[in-house]
């Protein structure tokens, strides 16, 4: 301060940038809080559906390549995932249910599994031939807002994953 004129101009000017990095931060922090608090509420909604997008996200990012849909843009056909050493892994829906078949090297079954059943659309494209997004609809949990329990209720899920598997191991 500056006798009794008051604050300087040069002082204010600081005060109001302190005062911006600060908001700033706090808006980040808040932004990134709500996205926690909506992840957490989706997969406590829908566990397995949760579950079943972390074991295509670990099986897209392990592999070297993936199959080309039949027809440019969005195919509700079967996504295979191709890894180095000759391993396969088909992700395709089967009635209700995402469907995951392990093949070995020489394209015999080493494995089959359901990864999550309510499922009443599927989707999946690769956009470059390094990234495969998927879109699911799904039967979810209800609500825990009585109001809207007697709904039934379907969740679209969108994801984009990245392909990181190399011939050393991951590129990143």
């Amino acid at each position: 301060m500056t006798g009794d004129r008051g604050y300087s101009t040069l002082e204010l000017l600081t005060a109001l940038a302190l005062t911006s990095v600060v908001v700033l931060a706090a808006a980040q922090l808040v932004g990134e809080a709500v996205q926690i608090v909506d992840g957490t509420g989706r997969a406590m909604r829908s566990p397995t559906l949760t579950l079943a997008m972390a074991t295509m996200r670990r099986d897209v990012q392990d592999a070297a390549g993936a199959s080309e849909p039949t027809v440019p843009g969005w195919s509700e056909g079967t996504l295979e995932l191709l890894f180095w050493d000759g391993r396969r892994v088909r992700l395709f829906l089967e009635g209700d249910a995402i469907v995951r078949e392990g093949l070995d090297a020489l394209g015999r079954s080493a494995g089959r599994r359901v990864l999550v059943r309510g499922i009443t659309s599927w989707w999946w494209r690769t956009p470059t031939p390094w990234t495969v997004d998927f879109r699911m609809t799904a039967m979810v949990a209800p609500d825990p807002v009585p109001a809207r329990r007697a709904a039934v209720l379907r969740r679209t899920e969108t994801r984009r994953f990245v392909m990181r598997g190399s011939p050393g191991g991951r590129t990143w």
